[in-house]
This record gives structure tokens, C-alpha cells and sequence, in this order.
């Protein structure tokens, strides 16, 4: 009660501004640090986790693919299809070198 009794109305205002201007700029600090952190994760997940995402995509149209042409010669006997398929395992077999 002492402490306080000292500052007349004009320095405990001025303390009570300074006490908050002071924690609003740790706050914000503390936001902008975290922010950052996140950002970092974010790209570092983006770009590790997109390719091998479009890779596995491709590589999954490519097994359809070969399993339709597969399905079309069981079905028909048609040689065509066979080619078909083969020129789809040689078309995923470029793509992977």
C-alpha cells in the first residue's frame, strides 16, 4: 500500500499503460514466433509429403490401367488387348526411370 501511495495519478497511469503496452508487445512477439514455427512445418510437410501424394496417384491410374486392359483380354481374347496392356506396363516402367 506503501509503493502505490508514492505515485500520484499521472505515474500510476503512465505504469499501468507502460505494464500493458509492455505485455501487448510479448504477445504479439510470441504470436509472430509461433506463426513462423508453423509456417516452417507446413512447407516442410507440403514439400515432402505432395510429390510422393501425386506419385502414388500415378502410380495407382497405372495399375487400373494395366488391370482394365488385363480384364478386356481375359474377357475377349482379343491380342489387341494384350498390347494394350503391354504398352501400359512399358508407358509406367519410362515414367519410374
Amino acid at each position: 500500500m506503501l509503493a502505490r501511495s508514492k505515485f500520484r495519478i499521472r505515474g500510476q497511469l503512465v505504469a499501468g499503460f507502460f505494464v500493458v503496452c509492455t505485455t501487448f508487445v510479448l504477445s504479439v512477439a510470441v504470436t509472430l514466433v509461433s506463426v513462423t514455427s508453423v509456417s516452417t512445418i507446413i512447407n516442410q510437410m507440403v514439400n515432402s509429403r505432395t510429390p510422393a501424394a501425386i506419385a502414388s496417384g500415378e502410380l495407382v491410374s497405372n495399375i487400373h490401367a494395366t488391370l482394365s486392359a488385363l480384364r478386356g483380354y481375359l474377357l475377349n481374347g482379343n491380342s489387341q488387348a494384350k498390347l494394350d496392356r503391354l504398352a501400359m506396363w512399358k508407358m509406367a516402367a519410362m515414367g519410374r526411370i
